[in-house]
């Protein structure tokens, strides 16, 4: 069931109105000219024949139109879905990998196999892990470092990453 509004509200409302789209010589005119009302209790007075002279303010409906749709307007932010880019320990801290560095490197050096880490247990890329490979296999050869085991005073180095828990799954 529609509810009707009380006549001053309807009246206030129409005003309202026709002082954005025709400008405010109809809210003064609305104002001054009180409706006659029907036994029924509705009004004589239309919309159409109370705005018959006056003139269609093209603008004033252009702006209204367009403060209304900028409302609606999608906000600039950041896709809240999108994946934060991981980047790798040595690019993160542009670290620069040396053979004669041998406490860093023997961070990516299993201390019981002295085998070197793959890049999915260390989290490097693969551009810093093949560097890492090189730096390790050269300071090997030029023995800063065994081939076999990691060395005991690196044993309490701390740790950059968890051997037993990998940060990405085995590609295989």
């Amino acid at each position: 069931m529609a509810r009707k509004l009380p006549l001053q509200m309807f009246i206030s409302i129409r005003a309202s109105l026709s002082c954005r789209l025709f400008g405010s010589s109809a809210m003064k005119r609305q104002a001054s000219v009180p409706p006659s009302i029907n036994d029924d209790g509705k009004s004589h007075n239309s919309a159409a024949r109370q705005f018959q002279d006056d003139k269609f303010d093209a603008k004033a409906v252009e702006n209204m139109i367009r403060t209304s749709s900028k409302k609606d307007m999608p906000i600039d932010m950041t896709n809240p879905y999108e994946k934060k880019k991981v980047q790798c320990l040595l690019c993160r801290y542009q670290l620069k990998l040396d053979y004669k560095n041998m406490k860093l490197l023997s961070q990516f050096v299993s201390s019981f196999t002295g085998n070197i880490y793959e890049k999915h247990i260390t989290g490097l890329c693969q551009e810093q892990q093949d560097r890492l490979v090189k730096e390790i296999v050269k300071s090997r050869n030029a023995g800063f470092m065994p081939h076999v085991f990691k060395k005991v005073e690196f044993f309490r180095d701390p740790k950059l990453f968890d051997p037993n828990n990998p940060m990405k799954p085995h590609p295989h």
